[in-house]
């Protein structure tokens, strides 16, 4: 199944809701709750995440808000399980999608900014020639020349638009080329995708590639001689006291403490790659249609909006040095600047480039940073402003009724919330 379909086959179906969902819905939106201390200084903030999370048919989210290193704001909107009518608490866990892929930015850098490895170095110097195909001859020769660098800002050579996305949707496909069986393993499909051929030149051009940021995990693992799981956690989330982030399950017989349930619009299916259900026709895609671990670095970590928006602010610059402490100022200065171009400025938006982990729109110390993530059950942001916000806002469904993807829907909007702050509540 190719990752088109994987992520929007919902569609044509989202469109034809019927009347029986829309008064639902609009019954939902009466009954709204909300969890968390009341900010008065942030209504705006309060009234923004309710008529969101009600006009889109969200089950729940979570919205948290961080400046100056301290949470002034973090609250529950509606349902972390339908079922069981629990609500979403201010520090529930999500999973969280491609906001993983900063994580694994950081990790990398921090690597770097530790003399392990170098951003220009050949990715495949870290890995044995045992499993290149065909005895070590490429069937892509340009495979050689792809950089660390490449894989952080999407310039190696994949376009999941012009062929296919091996880390979603690609999992049959892989398997039987390979001839092994379910569930894949990200070194399982490099091992496949070594055999492909590139979509384009190295460096030559931006594609967003979830296989890259996996590639990368797979490099941490070999320099720092740990799992890619472990490594992260340790060198980035222990500084910071972020012990509940973690790479999380598949099956919601995996479900962890305080993580919420997990929704797809209009109930969408897929064949299980996972767990007891391999092999059977369609299972509830949010579960068991695709390996969470196997997304580890590009999309694997559950977390809280609290975590997401400290992890953020790990990276503001304070009296000559970061908050966090992770990455000096030099190495952070070289995360968030803009590598690879997106698209121009238009209009009153901003050019939007893609930095190590991060993408980024403004110039010098103007820059705003973000990372948005988008899996059918998942919408989710980070954003990292340079006046001290640091925001997490996170959903348990992917997409909207009419098929937008809640992830990119509430980038600018939350942007342009922060913006219009006048003034932050003290802290919690």
């Amino acid at each position: 199944m190719q990752r088109r379909d994987f992520l929007i086959s919902t569609l044509a179906s989202a469109a034809a809701i019927g009347i029986s969902q829309l008064l639902t819905s609009r019954a939902y939106a009466q009954d709204l709750s909300a969890t968390g201390k009341v900010r008065p200084e942030l209504d705006a903030v309060d009234a923004w995440a309710k008529s969101f999370v009600t006009k889109n048919n969200i089950p729940g989210a979570s919205l948290a808000i961080v400046h100056d290193g301290h949470l002034v704001y973090a609250r529950g909107f509606g349902l972390g399980d339908k079922e069981a009518g629990t609500p979403v608490e201010p520090d529930s866990i999500f999973r969280i999608a491609s906001v993983s892929k900063s994580f694994t930015g950081v990790a990398i850098m921090r690597l770097f900014q530790e003399g392990r490895l170098k951003l220009e170095d050949k990715v495949l110097d870290y890995f044995p020639a045992a499993i290149l195909p065909t005895q070590g001859k490429l069937f892509d020769d340009r495979w050689k020349q792809i950089t660390i660098a490449q894989c952080l800002t999407h310039t190696g050579g994949w376009d999941r638009d012009k062929s296919y996305d091996p880390m979603l949707g690609s999992d049959l496909k892989i398997a039987e080329g390979l001839g092994v069986s379910l569930p894949l393993t990200p070194q399982l499909i490099m091992q496949y995708q070594l055999g492909q051929r590139l979509d384009f030149d190295p460096g030559s051009r931006y594609a967003y590639s979830n296989f890259g940021y996996s590639i990368l995990g797979r490099i941490i693992e070999a320099v720092s001689g740990r799992s890619y799981e472990d490594y992260v956690k340790e060198a980035v989330f222990k500084p910071l006291g972020l012990d509940r982030v973690q790479i999380g399950g598949s099956l919601l017989s995996e479900r962890l403490d305080g993580e919420v349930k997990y929704y797809a619009t209009d109930n969408q299916m897929a064949p299980a790659v996972v767990g007891p259900d391999i092999g059977k026709a369609q299972v509830p895609i949010a579960y068991g249609g695709w390996q969470e671990r196997t997304l580890d670095a590009h999309g694997g970590w559950v977390a809280s909006a609290i975590d997401l928006a400290k992890f953020g602010a790990a990276f503001d610059y304070v009296d000559g040095t970061t908050r966090g402490g992770i990455l000096d100022v030099e190495t952070t200065r070289l995360m968030f600047t803009p590598h690879a171009s997106i698209s121009p400025a238009k209009d009153s938006r901003p050019a939007q480039a893609y930095g190590y982990g991060w993408m980024v729109a403004g110039e010098g110390d103007k820059i705003i940073s973000r990372h948005t993530g988008v899996l059918p059950s998942t919408g989710a942001v980070l954003l990292h402003f340079p006046s001290g916000i640091n925001l997490g806002f996170i959903a348990n469904i992917g997409q909207a009724p009419d098929g937008a993807f809640i992830g990119r829907m509430i980038d600018t909007p939350l942007t342009e919330l922060v913006e219009n702050i006048e003034s932050l509540p003290a802290p919690l």
